[in-house]
C-alpha cells in the first residue's frame, strides 16, 4: 500500500444558525498521488470524545456539501444530526472533501471540450492509499464505508462501483452524470458487470428528479436496464425518481433517502 498524506493544518469550526449549532473539523491533508493538497471537512458524531464507540464513515464529493446551507436546503451535516435523533440511521462520521478540479477528478475519461478531464482513477487512487488511510488512523472508524455523489460526483459513485467495487460497501448517486463522454459509463458496465467478481457485499442507490437534465434520465435508464439483467448476487441496487424535482434538488433527496436505504439493507 502507498503511504504519504501528511496532515498540515488542524481547525475545528462551530456554526450557529437558526438556534442550532453543529462543529466541524477543518483539515488540510497533501496527497503525494495528486501532487497537491487537499482539504477536507469532518463532521463528528454529538457524543465522539466521550465514546469507545467505531463508526461507519460517509464521503461525500463535492463536499460544501456537508457544511455549507443552501437556498431551501441545509446542509448534509444536518440532515445528519436529524436522521441519527430521530433513529433513523446510525451515528456517523461525514467526511467533505473539497473541491479543487471536478472535472479532473471525477470523470473516467478525457474529452476535448475538457481539457483537464479524466483523472478519477488516480482520485480513487487518492482514496484508497491516502484518505481512507488518514480516517482510519486519525479517527474511530469501524471499517464501514460510503460514497456520496451527486451529478460528475455521482458518474463517479458508478464509476467506482464498476471499477474498484473493493473501496466502498454503499454507493449513492445521486442524478449521475452517465451521458458524460457518449455514455461511457454505461458502455463500461454493459461490459464489466457480467464478469465482475465481487469480495464484499455492495449496495448502489441510485435517484434522479422528474424534471432533471433529459440526458442524465435516459443513461441512468439504460444503466437500469443493465443492473436488471445482471446476475450479479452480492450488487443489491435501488432506483428512484423524485416527483418534481430538478436536478439541483435532488442532490438533497439522494442524500436523505440514500443514506437510510444504505442502513436498511
Amino acid at each position: 500500500m502507498k503511504t504519504g498524506s501528511s496532515i498540515g493544518l488542524f481547525f475545528c469550526f462551530f456554526i450557529f444558525i437558526s438556534n442550532q449549532v453543529f462543529s466541524f473539523e477543518n483539515r488540510q491533508i497533501h496527497s503525494r498521488i495528486l501532487n497537491e493538497d487537499r482539504e477536507i471537512f469532518v463532521h463528528l458524531p454529538r457524543n465522539y470524545a466521550q465514546s469507545d464507540s467505531r463508526y461507519p464513515v460517509i464521503y461525500i464529493l463535492d463536499g460544501g456539501y456537508l457544511v455549507n446551507d443552501w437556498p431551501e436546503q441545509p446542509s448534509f451535516a444536518r440532515h445528519i444530526d436529524s436522521l441519527t435523533a430521530a433513529g433513523k440511521i446510525p451515528e456517523i462520521i461525514a467526511v467533505g472533501i473539497a473541491n479543487v478540479n471536478r472535472i479532473r477528478d471525477f470523470n473516467p475519461t478525457a474529452i476535448a471540450d475538457y481539457p483537464t478531464s479524466g483523472g478519477a482513477d488516480k482520485f480513487l487512487d487518492f482514496f484508497y492509499n491516502e484518505l481512507i488511510p488518514f480516517m482510519d488512523k486519525n479517527y474511530k472508524t469501524s471499517g464501514v464505508r460510503l460514497l456520496y455523489g451527486h451529478s460528475a460526483g455521482g458518474l463517479l459513485a458508478v464509476y467506482s462501483t464498476l471499477s474498484n467495487p473493493e473501496i466502498f460497501q454503499c454507493l449513492i448517486a445521486a442524478s449521475p452524470a452517465l451521458s458524460w463522454d457518449k455514455d461511457y459509463p454505461v458502455k463500461l458496465a454493459e461490459k464489466k458487470l457480467p464478469e465482475m467478481k465481487l469480495s464484499q457485499k455492495i449496495y448502489l442507490y441510485l435517484s434522479l428528479g422528474e424534471k432533471d437534465y433529459p440526458r442524465f434520465t435516459g443513461a441512468v435508464k439504460r444503466f437500469e436496464a443493465l443492473l436488471k439483467q445482471s446476475r450479479q448476487e452480492r450488487l443489491d441496487w435501488d432506483f428512484e425518481v423524485f416527483p418534481g424535482l430538478d436536478h439541483a434538488k435532488a442532490a438533497h433527496r439522494g442524500f436523505v433517502d440514500g443514506i437510510q436505504a444504505c442502513f436498511s439493507k
